[in-house]
């Protein structure tokens, strides 16, 4: 039985074939690798790269509502901050996106 390792969130699948898409992180499949390393005494998830899960998914929902709010808004600088918001969130996710791709290519996992 072959192993996937989610280039994204570090999710680990077993089978003959990779998933459509990641069950955590719902990741396309072609991001999907095989992975041959041992991971039998891997500890997946440390604390740090569960931190920066969470926070991702937090900066989703700040992106969302964000995004929505800048649709129907009227004044001009309110959406000067959402745009601002926007932006500084897509940046935010671009870094824990790199850091949780630097664990996982390090296999540095607590």
């Amino acid at each position: 039985m072959k192993k996937w390792l989610c280039d994204i969130c570090g999710y680990l699948a077993e089978g003959d074939n990779a998933p459509k898409e990641c069950p955590r992180c719902k990741t396309p499949k072609f991001i999907l690798q095989e992975d041959d390393r041992d991971v039998t005494n891997v500890s997946l998830f440390s604390r740090e790269v569960s931190g920066i899960m969470k926070l991702d998914s937090l900066l989703v929902q700040v992106l969302d509502a964000a995004e929505k709010m800048a649709k129907t808004n009227t004044c001009n600088n309110c959406t000067t901050i959402l745009n601002q918001t926007k932006m500084d969130v897509s940046n935010l996710k671009q870094l824990t996106k790199d850091e949780i791709k630097k664990h996982i290519t390090k296999g540095n996992w607590g």
